[in-house]
């Protein structure tokens, strides 16, 4: 990736190549991020009921120790989202 925005190890770099690593460092990894934001946001149905739901099973866990889920999950999860 670097040999192609015309960077040359041990030498001073063009505007170009500088141009390109900003964009490398910066705004690559930006773009990315918002992609995964909005992707979590249209897939990752977090609601008040998936909430309390999720919070209600991790105090059925600590209270009994046990580190499997006690009920079952595709039922509940299903009984929430509806």
């Amino acid at each position: 990736m670097l040999t192609q925005i015309g960077y040359i190890p041990n030498i001073a770099q063009g505007d170009t190549t500088l141009l390109g690593l900003r964009q490398l460092i910066f705004l690559w990894p930006c773009g990315l991020a918002i992609i995964a934001a909005l992707t979590m946001g249209f897939f990752y149905k977090l609601n008040e009921q998936r909430f309390a739901f999720i919070i209600e099973e991790i105090a059925q866990r600590k209270k009994t120790g046990n580190q499997t889920v006690a009920t079952n999950n595709k039922q509940s999860i299903s009984t929430v989202n509806n």
